[in-house]
């Protein structure tokens, strides 16, 4: 599953979708930074490190 939120992203980077609001926490709480970056040159080249988990708490109404 890690590999496939890698995958997500960076096809979300490649196409400008910035799906989990990462600019939006950077107008947020760096205004001063989002003012000197063009977002649109830059997100594409933001490095993510994506980690999934999974804890399996169940398996339906068999047991």
């Amino acid at each position: 599953m890690t590999q496939d939120a890698e995958q997500i992203i960076r096809t979300h980077q490649e196409n400008g979708c910035d799906a989990f609001g990462v600019g939006r926490q950077l107008i947020a709480h760096h205004p001063a930074v989002w003012k000197s970056v063009d977002w649109n040159e830059e997100y594409p080249n933001v490095r993510f490190h994506p980690q999934v988990t999974v804890d399996i708490v169940g398996n339906g109404i068999l047991n």
